[in-house]
């Protein structure tokens, strides 16, 4: 969670903006690591309950290759796509904070010149 976070937002975000989203969001930042994680366990899986796996060697080896890989691309392109929207809004709700400016109405009555 930490390492996939920091790497989308270093280049994105500034070290408050990027404390703010890990903080706000950590909850769902550690359960998209768990999924990625437990994603990661299944060709390991596949490998360890597998007797077929000793037998094809060089094809089981290439597939799990290739499933680790689109794994990991998955993986970071969900962190991507999630930490880059959540730096949008926040950005957007910055910038509305700043364009708005409060206004105090004053009930007064004006003098009568007539």
């Amino acid at each position: 969670m930490r390492l996939m976070s920091y790497d989308v937002l270093a280049k994105h975000a500034s070290v408050e903006e990027r404390d703010i989203l890990i903080h706000k969001y950590r909850w769902s930042l550690l359960t998209m690591g768990i999924i990625s994680g437990m994603l990661g366990a299944v060709p390991t899986f596949f490998w360890a309950t597998s007797a077929l796996a000793l037998v094809l060697f060089p094809l089981v080896s290439f597939v799990a290759l290739w499933i680790y890989s689109v794994i990991f691309v998955f993986a970071a392109l969900w962190f991507a796509h999630f930490l880059l929207s959540a730096l949008k809004a926040l950005r957007q709700e910055e910038l509305d904070k700043s364009l708005t400016i409060e206004s105090r109405v004053i009930d007064a009555e004006l003098p009568y010149h007539g």
